[in-house]
């Protein structure tokens, strides 16, 4: 797999906990050059599987999902549910070893690694490869560059709340950032 080459997770969830369960997985590879996405996945998660046992289920959370727009919570009912364990696989497949995996690295990847060991599984990625996006946001705004108000803003046709959209829109502001950087200081992030 070429070095610029990413993978960019999003999840959504019913809980906030560490060990939340997992509703749907949306992930992509693409190139942080470019911004150009490669490939797409995306799964949903069956919470009533025998794979989910033990996995956090918050009420408040569940209030919140009621509150989300139709679409938002129409993707659940636009793919074939699978059981977690399924969906985990299925994503390691899709991403390569030795691949740069970025996410929001205190949620999605936390939860992720939670339940990949919780079922037994390995990631296909090292934990030396996952990515953040809140630092690089930070370093973003710590070097001058702008403030929230300046940044890209999500195009309305990505759904919020969709993990696939919110990958794919998570991939552009990194590349975003990314780019400015690397021609500001000349430096490889």
């Amino acid at each position: 797999m070429p070095k610029n080459i990413h993978a960019m997770v999003d999840l959504e969830t019913l809980s906030l906990a560490s060990n939340a369960s997992i509703i749907s997985i949306g992930a992509v590879l693409w190139d942080i050059e470019t911004g150009e996405i490669k490939r797409r996945f995306y799964a949903n998660v069956d919470p009533t599987q025998k794979f989910s046992e033990g996995l956090d289920i918050n009420p408040g959370t569940v209030m919140w999902w009621l509150q989300q727009s139709d679409q938002a919570r129409g993707a659940f009912l636009e793919h074939t549910p699978v059981n977690l364990k399924a969906a985990l696989i299925e994503l390691g497949l899709f991403i390569p070893q030795k691949t740069k995996v970025w996410s929001h690295a205190t949620f999605d990847s936390v939860v992720l690694s939670n339940a990949y060991k919780q079922l037994g599984l390995a990631t296909s990625w090292s934990f030396r490869d996952v990515m953040d996006i809140r630092t690089l946001t930070s370093l973003f705004k710590a070097l001058g560059k702008a403030d929230h108000n300046e940044l890209p803003q999500r195009p309305e046709k990505l759904v919020l709340h969709n993990a696939l959209a919110d990958a794919e829109w998570q991939a552009h502001y990194v590349t975003y950032m990314y780019n400015d950087i690397r021609s500001s200081t000349g430096c490889q992030v």
